[in-house]
Formats: structure tokens, sequence, C-alpha cells
């Protein structure tokens, strides 16, 4: 009966909005059918909130890591198209020379360092949002809504930018361009900051019980995150204002500040493994008492104060026994 349920609360909105689609189709302007599918949407968006009034026992169990795993298919054809778009030689008139390649390579990177942006800290099944409560779970998957809108304009704004290295590789990008770009990147690491915090942040990471050193690690890691959403907006306030604004130029800039936002997280996260792992030796534990060892996960911290006073009581129970 719940399977029948909840198919009725999925099927209806969908159905609906197949019905709204048709109706724009038969509009006889574009601005119309544009309203229509502006409505479509945004219905699409509140329907996921009907789910909310079923009961637990009602609702079907969701698989996170496989609904999590649909949610990135969608992030990842943004990158293919991006990708795919940029491979092909751009300006009809543009010889296959060292600045082509040169322009190539860097846009590949750039998009690349923004894959590895998305995909480098992701959580456990245990200790993602979807699990956490019901409001994160909505939050999650509005906040990767809007940040997949984020990536589909900061890729617009990238490939608009590799088409100007051929057409005016001299003159500056144009201001939608460098907006598209840079408040592209900006909205990007915001969004990801937000969606890491539904799992890993509000009392999880940092919280009470990290030691000392583990607990100003994590909250540098979230302040660095917080200072990276803002340097987009810095490198366009100063270098792109003041110094040069070519094509080339966003470009370098843009791979520069993904690459060391990149560099100093794999660091942070690092640090906070090794602080992990030095407290998993001391409590005589091996990494398969807690299972994959992330800076990040929510059970480690709790596993090892677990571990140590089990540990514990045993040794004060053989004392006991020792005593009689």
């Amino acid at each position: 009966p719940r399977v029948r349920l909840t198919a009725a609360f999925v099927c209806i909105p969908f159905l609906v909005n197949i019905a709204l689609m048709l109706l724009g189709l038969y509009m006889d302007s574009f601005d119309k059918f544009r309203v229509v599918l502006i409505i479509a949407t945004l219905f699409d968006w509140v329907s996921l909130l009907f789910i909310s009034q079923l009961k637990q026992h009602q609702r079907v169990p969701m698989h996170i890591q496989s609904y999590t795993d649909r949610i990135k298919e969608v992030t990842m054809v943004i990158f293919g198209e991006a990708i795919f778009a940029i491979i092909l030689q751009p300006y009809k008139d543009a010889q296959p020379e060292t600045h082509f390649y040169l322009a190539l390579a860097l846009t590949l990177w750039v998009i690349y360092s923004m894959t590895l942006q998305e995909f480098h800290i992701l959580p456990s099944p245990d200790d993602h949002a979807l699990r956490r409560s019901m409001l994160f779970g909505y939050l999650w998957y509005y906040t990767q809504f809007a940040k997949q809108i984020f990536l589909l304009g900061a890729s617009i704004g990238i490939k608009r930018a590799h088409l100007l290295m051929f057409v005016a590789p001299t003159e500056p990008i144009d201001r939608d361009t460098r907006r598209l770009t840079v408040w592209g990147q900006s909205l990007i690491m915001v969004s990801v900051v937000l969606i890491r915090s539904y799992s890993f942040g509000f009392g999880r990471h940092p919280n009470s019980e990290d030691p000392p050193a583990i607990w100003y690690l994590k909250a540098g890691w979230w302040a660095f995150m917080a200072f990276a959403s803002m340097l987009p907006q810095l490198i366009d306030q100063t270098i792109f204002e003041y110094v040069s604004c070519t094509p080339m130029v966003v470009m370098a800039c843009v791979g520069v500040m993904l690459f060391f936002i990149i560099i100093v997280e794999a660091a942070l996260s690092n640090l906070v493994a090794s602080q992990y792992k030095t407290l998993m030796e001391k409590a005589g534990m091996s990494q398969d008492d807690v299972g994959e060892l992330t800076y990040l996960s929510h059970k480690t911290s709790s596993s090892i104060k677990t571990y140590s006073a089990n540990e514990n009581d045993e040794v004060s129970s053989d004392k006991a026994k020792s005593s009689a």
C-alpha cells in the first residue's frame, strides 16, 4: 500500500508538468511558452514538498547512495557539455597552433578543477543530510538544484571566454561573460559550502568532543571555504578591474584560483585525517574499527571515544576481578 501511495504523490505532479508542457507547445509565441515553462519549473520544485505530507510509515525508504548518484549524473552532464563544446575548434579560421592548444588546456583544467571541487568531499550515506532530517534533506535538494543552475551559468561564461581567446584575444571580455564567470564561480562555492554544512555542519564538525587541534583545523576549513567563495569577487575587483581582463588572463586567474582552493582543502583534509590516525593509534584501534578514514566522518570521533571508554571499562573490570 505505501508503494502505491508514494507513487501517487510522485506521479501526479509529474503528469501535471507534462500537461503544462503540452499546453506550452500550443502557445503562439515564445514569450508565452517561456511563461508556461517557468510555471512548470516552479511547480516541479514546490511539488517536492508534497511527499512530506506522508507519515514515515507511509513512505517508501530512499536509497541514499543511488539517489545522490542520480543528482551527480545531471552535474556530470553539465560538465560534459562544456567539455564537448570546447574540444571542437571554436573558430573556423583558427589554426591548431600553440595558442590553440594553450587555450584548450587552460579551459579543460578549469572545468576539471570544478569537477574536483564538486566531488572532493562527499558524506557517507550514514552521515548524509538526507538521513539527518527532513529539513536538511529538503535544504540539500533545493541547494543542489540552485548549484546546477550556477554550474550551467559558469560553464557558459567559461565557453564564451574560451571563444574570445580566438575572436578577440587582446581585448577585454564583455561584461556579460565576466559576470557569468565570476558570479558563477562565487555562487558555486557558496552552494558547495551550504551543501556540505547540511551533512557536516551544525554541531557535527567541529563539535565539543573534538580535541583542540582537530577543532581548530575543522574551524579553519570552514573559514577557508567561506573565504574561497569571496575569492572570485576579490579577483574581479582587483586584477580584472585594474590590471587586465583579456580572455587569457581571466581563464588563467580562474585556473590558479581553483588550483589554490583544491591544494589548501586537500592539505587541511590530510591534516585532520592525520590527527584522527594519531588518536586511533593511541586508543589501540585500527582503521577497520571505524571504517573508511575520512577527515569529516561523523562517526570517527565518536567511535574513538566509545572504543576508548569500552577499553577502560574492560581494564577496570579485569582489575576488579583480580582484587576479588
